[in-house]
């Protein structure tokens, strides 16, 4: 009985993420306009080591992210897709947004601890997962006029993550951080190469 009370719990098949999103970009004109988030979910499966408190997670996920910011992603007249600032204060635009989608391949290696009287436990997840991206687009308005551009040849199509999940029950705090560039400008000026995506905020587990 004592074993069965305080033996970590083999699951946590489901997560769902919700996270404050931004950018780290190596310049200072870069600005952070409006609420940027992101949203994952994962499905994993669980490989408990015998009876031992650590386990390996690994599964499928998707993910999908906003930006808002002085960022302006847009085609010109020949089909070049341009990735460039813009000065809120003089510019006519009033809203710019781009949305990465992603397909997820996570692995974690995972921590409980044994079991309360109310069969929770405390967890420690520290995971890294490689992500695909599936879409792509930059949402503009521009005065009275609203539009998107899905031209995504610049953007990188794949991402690499490190993650972190600490909670108890069903509540965790969880941040993650991109390792990878998001885009790739031929003769970049700007230094917005070095762009590179956190998140940090909450994740339900089942």
């Amino acid at each position: 009985m004592a074993q069965a009370q305080f033996a970590p719990k083999k699951g946590d098949f489901f997560f769902y993420d919700a996270s404050y999103d931004g950018l780290l970009v190596d310049n200072s004109q870069y600005q952070s306009r409006g609420f940027s988030n992101g949203h994952n979910f994962s499905m994993t499966g669980d490989y408990v080591f015998s009876r031992s408190h650590f386990s390996i997670g690994y599964g499928l996920g998707m993910g999908s992210h906003n930006i808002y910011s002085n960022l302006y992603i847009r085609s010109d007249a020949n089909g070049n897709q341009l990735i460039s600032l813009y000065d809120p204060d003089t510019s006519s635009l009033k809203e710019t947004k781009i949305n990465f989608k992603y397909f997820d391949f996570p692995i974690e290696i995972r921590y409980r601890s044994g079991l309360n009287k109310k069969g929770r436990y405390w967890r420690v997840y520290l995971g890294a997962k490689v992500g695909y991206r599936y879409a792509f687009y930059s949402e503009i308005k521009d005065g009275n006029n609203h539009y998107k551009d899905l031209n995504s040849r610049l953007i990188t199509n794949w991402r690499c993550v490190g993650y972190l999940r600490v909670g108890h029950g069903f509540v965790n705090a969880t941040v993650q951080y991109n390792f990878l560039p998001l885009w790739e400008i031929p003769g970049d000026t700007e230094s917005l190469n070095s762009a590179r995506m956190w998140s940090a905020g909450i994740s339900l587990s089942l």
